[in-house]
């Protein structure tokens, strides 16, 4: 791979002279070449590692130097050498190199307007001028192993064939124009599309239309979108332009943007300079979901051409850096990452990492991410690409953004891929249109969006930007018309690949016919692409127009052929403040339907000739892609990891998608795009987070993550005290480094550099040195010089390099030695700044010139080579010098055709004093006390040195959201006190989750600093408690055992007085054991009777580890057994009832109510089985049969015969029975006696009674014959 830091130049051309030559090292093939494989892959920073070196043959030049490996010797001036691998390195700004820039942002406001409420104001016209871009001077990189014959060609694009036209448009509807809703000229037209609406921006208005007619529901202004925000500064009132709308696919979530300043005769006015203006929105829904509002101040410099790409991980942004007043130049490029989930979250504050990049590079296109085209794997960093330095490379640079450690978010490259041909080395003419002005065509620099594709695992990078097509008159000075020139580039796996996969000139005509500019492109996921773009010629008016590729088409190359969006019927005609309107479009947006297979195109036109630009929206789709499903589902259960209990209002969150549990700690997200998502988390209070990464959603499908969070801590002392613990927070003017572990005031040290790498080195060996001259821009000592090197040939142990600081005098080095090291001897063949520390360093003077130079002092296999330059005056203050004499005399060479001075890549620290402030705000300390809970914070305490005249002192800040806002006290509560003691309460901040402290250092002697050993906060979480009372059960008249479990997020709490009471009455105390239990046995309950009580259970706390809590059940008073005594009867009946008799004694031997021997009684003799009863209200019932037995007794039995004479009549004995109490009873039958004839009889009687005896007996009874009447009648009559 070719790193732009320092490319491997191994054969180059002679280019034609140009607007954008610059010449190259000439070419002197004299030695053999070196055949070194390396296996060189990336380490965690980003740095090449060379591994496992094979030593091959070699052959030297003429002079005896060697060529770099795997690349044919450049003779130049007998002592250049040329690297096979280097090193892609960290940029940062101009002094600082690799060091990010830690920005929070305070959010302005939220609104839930329905965006079709607000006002219809119209923007105010306004136009600025442009500034301008830096002279673009793009040069020729040459693979390292082409050899001459087989250069590539500086000059190949795509060649006209016959092919399909391209689908034409599926909705083709106008946008916004300037008339109603523009600002200024040209309209910077862009756009994105969601599930539902299209989104446009240009200067200065937002309109959103229905996808499915093209139906405009809604137009506003910027300023009045965004001063629903209340941002308090520029963005409510002064947007200004350059906006960037994005739909994010993966959070379904929006963002606008643009930026805001005030001009004064063309210059930013500063205060109160220039700011980024965002709306994220809540929801999926742009028109009545809700927006959050940020803003960001640009700092002491205008941003201009924003441009922002959609990452998993947060919102990048470049932008082109230009001084506040008019007509400045360009400064540099500057790379912001926005954590874009705390701005979806509506968070009060958001973190930003931003880096300052040096100079020779423009317009750095951040990558664009979309779902439906493949998510890159987690971890991957977001590509930055620019085609801005080369006529047939890219330089592709590499953000990695840590939102948990931010000062090591790293931002390195460039790495160069290099393209298999390249575009004509000339300024690209603007393009005439039939009946108007000349149309500025953007050339050169890279057209939004960078976009990302992970397709089958093949991970790409494309975009596009405007060129020459070839073409020359026949003097031989091009004259090509505006082509689009598109790329495809491999990063799988985040490496970028050595050259572009794709990368031709879309030129369908094959000569100069029409100018094609401002293109955009966008990637189906089919892998087709399309390209849309404006046409315009000295015949035609301005069009707009798009063609495209397919998956299966060859490389390079287009079947989809162009195809009219809109032709228009009118051109850019009149002025733009004063001069001849030009500037055309400034940028056009292809952008992929959330369907994965429709493109959406906006781009600008005229209907009529004027100033009074249209804009055109149109989709179409092309045939090999089949659009995604509805989507699926994530689901699962958010559960306690001891005791597996499910959590019940627990936060899931996936991406800005945010569900809550349900009691049994169930979570679902329906209608999930599918696609591959970067993770789920799950968080509770009290418990540590849970996290689940690589989460895929199908169509139609449910996912599955389950959650089992562990309880988090209840007590801790955080404490800072390794380089990584203070890395976590924001360094402001203090070194993390120097001392790792420690905090000391920053020593700006870094003072000159050149950085820029052609790839090529000189030679250093025992007679030829190799040195440059610099001039300090403090005064100080110089303890350290880095110098980049690398080693060709080389192998096993080499001897050191020597290197020393020198006086200089007339630009050379003289004799004079200042202060000398060594930097040990190594083999790499990789190209890497070797850091070499001076024990005795040398004291320097602003201003004045010195040099360094670098030697050996014994021979080696092997050549040791300084990197240089690829352009002259790379270094503005000093120059490459060369000795071949060991030191006797120097010179200082030149390099190239025609010859110019080059530099070496070097970095000089300077210890010039420290900063007399500076400070660190740590990272978020969080208390995470469980629902119900409250932290408690003890103490501040840390360790450090505080020399004489200096100091060491802190604030605190807290909050209940780990985003704040943290506004930093002292200890009585307001901004104007310091905790400067350690140890110090922190009671105040009781009750807040969240802490962040700023330790302040500062000195008023500059030759000392104050160091930050270790900082601790200490906190305690009073945790609520539950404290379960058992049911407790008892016989009356007895005793029972009370028992109470006191439990805190789920853990036994043991060692805490646990207070009872029975009916409202305190009956003791028990201690909890190690389970939690506290049990109180023999709890008399003889004062109550049988039935149930409520029994209580308190806990009182235990500040400030336990919230108290009380607990309730019930006893059980059961009922006794009585002991029941039943003594039955036998008696003889006598005529009175007679009853059982018994007792029933309790267990306190009582005498007790409630026996019943009623079923005992009675009076009537008789053998009786009876049933007794027992019933009391503190007793069992019980019941029982006894025998009683009444016997029966003799009655007195009279009986009188009779004698009577016959007279007829029945007669019967006379008699009486007699009972016990002389009561005449029933039962003697004397039917026995009974008679009416005359007879001597005896006579049986009978008793039977039921209470007596039977009885009888005999009688004789008579009835004598009685005389009878006898009358006689004689007859007297006749014979008959």
């Amino acid at each position: 791979m070719i790193k732009r830091s320092a490319i491997a130049v191994a054969v180059t051309l002679v280019l034609a002279v140009s607007a954008f030559a610059r010449t190259s090292e000439p070419v002197n093939n004299v030695g053999g070449v070196f055949m070194q494989p390396l296996a060189q892959r990336f380490n965690a920073s980003g740095f090449w590692l060379a591994l496992h070196p094979q030593i091959a043959t070699v052959t030297t030049d003429a002079d005896g130097l060697l060529p770099a490996p795997g690349i044919d010797l450049e003779k130049k001036q007998r002592d250049e050498i040329t690297v096979t691998a280097v090193t892609p390195r960290p940029n940062g700004n101009d002094k600082d190199r690799g060091k990010p820039k830690d920005i929070v942002i305070v959010k302005a406001g939220s609104s839930k307007a329905d965006l079709r409420t607000l006002p219809q104001d119209k923007p105010e016209k306004k136009e600025r001028e442009e500034r301008e871009e830096p002279p673009f001077n793009p040069i020729m990189v040459q693979p390292p192993d082409v050899p001459d014959s087989g250069r590539i060609s500086t000059q190949s694009v795509f060649l006209p064939q016959i092919n399909a036209l391209a689908p034409p448009p599926l909705m083709n509807f106008d946008g916004l124009d300037f008339e109603t809703w523009g600002a200024g000229h040209p309209p910077d037209t862009n756009g994105d599309v969601g599930p539902n609406y299209y989104i446009q921006t240009i200067n200065t208005s937002i309109g959103i239309f229905r996808k499915s007619d093209g139906v405009r529901v809604a137009a506003f202004t910027f300023n009045t979108l965004m001063s629903q925000g209340h941002f308090g500064n520029l963005c409510d009132t002064d947007n200004f332009g350059d906006p960037v709308v994005l739909y994010d696919t993966f959070e379904d979530r929006w963002i606008i943007t643009d930026f805001a300043f005030k001009l004064s005769a063309g210059s930013v006015v500063n205060p109160p300079g220039a700011y980024q203006c965002f709306a994220a929105s809540m929801s999926g829904d742009p028109v009545s979901g809700g927006w959050n509002f940020y803003s960001i101040n640009t700092n002491n410099a205008l941003g201009d051409y924003p441009k922002f790409g959609i990452w998993p991980d947060g919102l990048y942004m470049s932008a082109n850096m230009f001084p506040y007043p008019a007509g400045g130049l360009f400064l540099n490029s500057r790379v912001y990452a926005f954590n874009k989930a705390q701005m979806y979250a509506g968070s009060p504050t958001v973190q930003v990492v931003s880096f300052d990049l040096p100079n020779n590079d423009f317009t750095l296109l951040p990558s664009n991410a979309r779902l439906q085209t493949g998510a890159p794997p987690v971890g991957t960093p977001n590509f930055y690409v620019s085609t801005s330095q080369f006529l047939n490379a890219l330089t592709v640079y590499k953000f990695h953004v840590d939102w948990d450690k931010t000062s090591l978010s790293t931002f390195t490259g460039p790495e160069v891929p290099i393209n298999a041909t390249s575009w004509p080395n000339a300024n690209v003419p603007n393009a005439p249109s039939q009946g108007g002005n000349a149309l500025d065509v953007l050339q050169i620099r890279a057209m939004m969006q960078n976009q990302y594709t992970n397709l089958g695992g093949a991970e790409s990078l494309w975009l596009s930007h405007t060129v020459r097509r070839p073409g020359v008159d026949p003097m031989g000075v091009p004259n090509g018309f505006a082509a689009p020139r598109w790329y495809q580039v491999g990063v799988a796996g985040g490496t970028v690949a050595a050259a572009t996969t794709q990368g031709t000139t879309w030129d369908p005509d094959g000569t100069n016919v029409i100018f094609r500019f401002m293109p955009s492109l966008a990637v189906d996921r089919a892998g087709n692409m399309a390209l849309g773009y404006s046409t315009s010629s000295s015949t035609t008016k301005p069009a707009i127009k798009y063609a495209g590729r397919l998956s299966t088409d060859p490389v390079n190359t287009f079947s989809q052929t162009e195809q009219v969006l809109i032709q228009g019927t009118g051109t850019q005609s009149l002025t733009c403040g004063g001069n001849p309107c030009t500037r055309w479009g400034d940028y056009s947006a292809m952008t992929l339907d959330p369907d994965g297979c429709t493109f959406w195109y906006t781009n600008m036109y005229y209907a009529v000739d004027g100033l009074n630009h249209v804009t055109r929206v149109g989709s179409f789709r092309f045939a090999p892609c089949t659009p995604v499903g509805s989507g699926g589902s994530l689901s699962g259960t958010v559960s306690a990891a001891a005791g597996g209990t499910p959590i019940s209002g627990a936060t899931v969150t996936f991406g800005s998608r945010v569900a809550t549990t349900d009691n049994a700690g169930f979570y679902v997200f329906l209608d999930v795009p599918a696609g591959n998502y970067s993770g789920v988390a799950a968080s509770a209070p009290g418990y540590n987070l849970g996290n689940a990464s690589s989460v895929a959603v199908t169509d139609g499908g449910t996912t599955t993550v389950n959650f089992s969070l562990s309880t988090a801590v209840a007590s801790a002392c955080l404490t800072d005290t390794t380089q990584a613990d203070f890395q976590r927070g924001v360094a402001t003017n203090v070194d993390l480094t120097t001392s790792p572990g420690d905090v000391l005031l920053f020593a700006p040290s870094l003072d000159q550099q050149q950085f820029i790498s052609a790839g090529s080195g000189n030679g250093i060996t025992t007679t030829q040195w190799l040195g440059q001259t610099f001039v300090p821009s403090v005064t100080g000592q110089l303890n350290r010089l880095d110098v980049d090197l690398f080693c060709s040939g080389c192998s096993g142990t080499n001897p050191p390099i020597t290197i020393e600081i020198r006086t200089a005098s007339g630009g050379l080095p003289t004799s004079t030695v200042l202060a000398t090291t060594t930097i040990p001897g190594f083999s790499s063949g990789s190209s890497t700044y070797y850091p070499a520390t001076f024990a005795s360093p040398a004291t320097l003077t602003a201003g004045t010139q010195y040099a360094y130079t670098m030697r050996i002092t014994t021979a080696r296999t092997g050549t040791y080579a300084g990197i240089f330059s690829p352009n002259a005056a790379a270094y503005p203050n000093g120059d490459r010098v060369i000795s071949t004499n060991s030191g006797a005399s120097w010179f200082i060479p030149t390099s190239g055709n025609p010859p110019t001075i080059r530099d070496l890549a070097f970095k000089t620290y300077m210890q010039s004093g420290f900063s007399r402030s500076g400070s660190l705000v740590s990272s978020v300390k969080d208390a995470n006390q469980p629902s119900g809970g409250a932290a408690t914070w003890s103490t501040l305490s840390w360790n450090g040195s505080t020399p004489p005249s200096t100091s060491l002192k802190f604030q605190i800040a807290s909050s209940n959201s780990a985003f704040g806002p943290f506004d930093f006290v002292g200890p009585d509560g307001t901004a104007a006190t310091f905790f400067a003691s350690s140890g110090a309460s922190l009671s105040q901040f009781n009750g807040k989750r969240y802490l962040r402290y700023t330790a302040y250092l500062a000195t008023t002697n500059t030759a000392v600093t104050p160091t930050l050993n270790d900082a601790t906060i200490c906190f305690v979480d009073t945790l609520p408690t539950i404290l379960n009372i058992a049911a407790a059960s008892a016989t009356y008249g007895g005793t029972t055992t009370l028992s109470a479990t006191l439990t805190a997020r789920g853990n036994s709490v043991s060692g805490k007085t646990i207070a009872f009471t029975i009916n409202g009455n305190a009956v003791g105390s028990a201690v909890t054991d190690v389970s939690g239990v506290a049990m109180l046995a023999n709890v008399s309950v003889a004062s109550l009777n049988a039935g149930n009580y409520p029994i209580g259970a308190n806990f009182t706390g235990d500040s400030p580890t336990y919230f108290g809590t009380s607990g309730s059940s019930t006893l059980t008073i059961n009922k006794a057994m009585a002991t029941i005594n039943v003594t039955p009867y036998d008696v003889t009946y006598d005529g009175s009832a007679h009853t059982a008799t018994g007792t029933a004694t309790g267990v306190l031997n009582e005498s007790l109510t409630g026996l019943d021997l009623s079923g005992t009684t009675h009076t009537n003799a008789g053998d009786y089985t009876d049933t007794w009863t027992f019933t009391n209200s503190n007793y069992n019932n019980a019941s029982g049969t006894k025998n009683d037995k009444i016997g029966k007794t003799t009655a007195t039995i009279s009986v009188t015969p009779y004698n009577v004479t016959y007279d007829g009549n029945a007669h019967t004995a006379t008699g009486t029975a007699t009972g016990v109490m002389g009561e005449s009873l029933t039962g003697l039958d004397l039917s026995g006696t009974t008679h009416t004839n005359a007879g001597n009889y005896t006579d049986t009687w009978t008793f039977t009674n039921s209470n007596y005896n039977n009885a009888s007996g005999t009688k004789n009874d008579k009835i004598g014959k009685a005389t009878a009447t006898i009358s006689v009648t004689p007859y007297t009559v006749t014979y008959d």
